[in-house]
């Protein structure tokens, strides 16, 4: 059975995760670059494991955060959007 990673985003492997204080960086060995995530992107990242959907995501984050409101799911959204497009997740 195949996994759509569009469903299920998955964070590539070779993406180190560093946390230096409040600053959350991601840096990609492949193409030499280190990303910042803000605090909801890093709450995304934290997720993309491969098994969550957006919907679990939204699910697991509006738990953890309740006052969130509906920028939530456009936070998810956005933030899914930004990793593909900097080529972070398998795709």
């Amino acid at each position: 059975m195949s996994i759509d990673r569009e469903k299920q985003p998955l964070a590539r492997n070779n993406i180190t995760l560093q946390v230096i204080g409040e600053e959350v960086m991601l840096y990609d060995g492949g193409s030499d670059t280190i990303h910042v995530l803000n605090h909801s992107a890093y709450a995304v990242w934290k997720l993309c494991n491969g098994e969550n959907t957006r919907e679990d995501m939204f699910k697991k984050l509006s738990a953890q955060y309740p006052d969130a409101g509906t920028e939530l799911s456009d936070d998810i959204q956005e933030a899914l959007q930004d990793f593909r497009l900097k080529l972070l997740l398998v795709e």
